[in-house]
């Protein structure tokens, strides 16, 4: 999807409830035309999408500032998703309801790496104040000591 067309249909679409992008890939500019053009009103669903270049960063920004998705599942971006820096938006959050990390190990990233992307969050929901759903998968394996830092988020 082509940012102008993007922003058009955000901008002119007043009453659209619910904005679902699946399986897309977006870059940093696509990024903040949800961020920019986010209202109340609007639900915004990333699922399955590709986040490209400096979009997971504008993503981190744009929930920072309470815009942007208020659903977020399974994304990832060019090598994988930036967890670090998506936890750093979800502090003080208030738009995203519902999320999905996508946190699995792979050649380029080790169970060390998934257990600090995993502990990063948790960590980050301690001054959320909007998630009401928060989901793991993918054959992820917790340990204690994760499962008790979410607890104690």
């Amino acid at each position: 999807i082509l940012t102008p067309t993007l922003t058009d249909l955000v901008e002119h679409c007043q009453s659209l409830k619910v904005l679902t992008l699946k399986n897309l890939k977006m870059d940093e500019d696509q990024i903040r035309v949800l961020g920019d053009d986010s209202r109340p009103d609007l639900e915004i669903v990333l699922d399955n999408c590709e986040i490209r270049s400096a979009g997971a960063s504008a993503l981190a920004e744009m929930l920072g500032r309470n815009q942007g998705p208020t659903k977020i599942h399974w994304c990832n971006s060019d090598h994988n998703i930036d967890n670090f820096v998506l936890a750093n938006g979800l502090r003080g959050n208030s738009c995203l309801k519902v999320f999905t990390p996508l946190i699995r190990i792979s050649d380029s990233n080790s169970r060390e790496n998934c257990n600090r992307e995993f502990l990063a969050i948790a960590d980050a929901l301690r001054e959320n104040k909007g998630l009401v759903q928060l989901n793991f998968g993918h054959g992820l394996t917790v340990s204690d000591e994760e499962w008790s830092a979410i607890c104690d988020s």
